[in-house]
């Protein structure tokens, strides 16, 4: 996709909260009955309606990142990383994965990233 790694940051960062949002708004619309606890109209503990929405959160977050990382063939986290090397397949799962867990992980990711690179310079 792009090797630009300001390109790639500013592209994981955008999607990765694209992703974050939309999840939020299919469950707000298809599953209104997990935001009040009560899924499939039985009756649950307080903790049971929040724990489920996160599971079918994380499950929608899933699909779509692999989705966009997949489908369209992006590889966002390979230009982080330079000389790295990461097959196709698996600069696209890390991608996926970056893109499933919003932008707080993507923001966490790129600065791990970073810290490692000046680490390694460092070691130079």
């Amino acid at each position: 996709m792009t090797s630009d790694p300001l390109a790639a940051t500013i592209l994981l960062l955008f999607l990765s909260t694209a992703v974050e949002r939309t999840v939020e708004v299919v469950l707000s619309v298809l599953v209104p009955s997990l935001r009040s606890g009560q899924a499939l109209r039985e009756p649950q503990d307080e903790r049971t309606g929040p724990a489920l929405r996160r599971v079918v959160a994380v499950a929608l977050s899933l699909a779509a990142g692999a989705g966009f990382a997949f489908g369209l063939g992006l590889d966002l986290v390979s230009p982080l990383l330079g000389d790295a090397a990461l097959t196709a397949a698996q600069g696209r799962a890390a991608t996926a994965l970056a893109l499933a867990g919003g932008a707080a992980p993507a923001h966490e990711l790129i600065r791990l990233v970073e810290e490692a690179k000046q680490r390694a310079k460092a070691g130079r």
